[in-house]
């Protein structure tokens, strides 16, 4: 029986999502933002810190970006965003942000649907 591999193995491989928020959202996937080539980028983030997050007047925004991305709150967050979209229960969600309802069946689905919102707004802004 030690070598077998049977249903219940495949189908927990089967349920594993192939992309996690997790994954991506960790300092190693975004360190490439933190680049000064990019300082630009990071700056329209600041609007959706929490406004709670404790100043520190000393911290670059940089800094403060890294500091609450490597957040126990933010990690446990991103894990359960992780799972709420495992489950593909938050497709009726999903039009209160703008996204259509397939975009709460996957990460792959949700990721796509952002992406494919922020290009349509980035082309509407254009136009103005």
């Amino acid at each position: 029986m030690r070598g077998r591999t049977g249903a219940g193995s495949q189908s927990l491989q089967a349920q594993q999502p192939a992309v996690a928020l997790s994954d991506i959202l960790s300092m190693s996937s975004l360190a490439p933002i933190f680049e000064p080539a990019n300082a630009a980028e990071l700056q329209p983030l600041e609007e959706f810190l929490p406004p709670d997050l404790p100043k520190d007047e000393t911290a670059t925004r940089d800094e403060t970006l890294r500091r609450v991305i490597q957040s126990g709150p933010f990690r446990s967050t991103v894990l359960q965003l992780d799972r709420a979209l495992a489950t593909g229960l938050l497709g009726r969600l999903m039009p209160g942000f703008g996204l259509p309802e397939e975009a709460g069946l996957s990460v792959e689905s949700f990721l796509r649907a952002i992406h494919d919102k922020a290009r349509r707004d980035h082309e509407e802004s254009r136009r103005e």
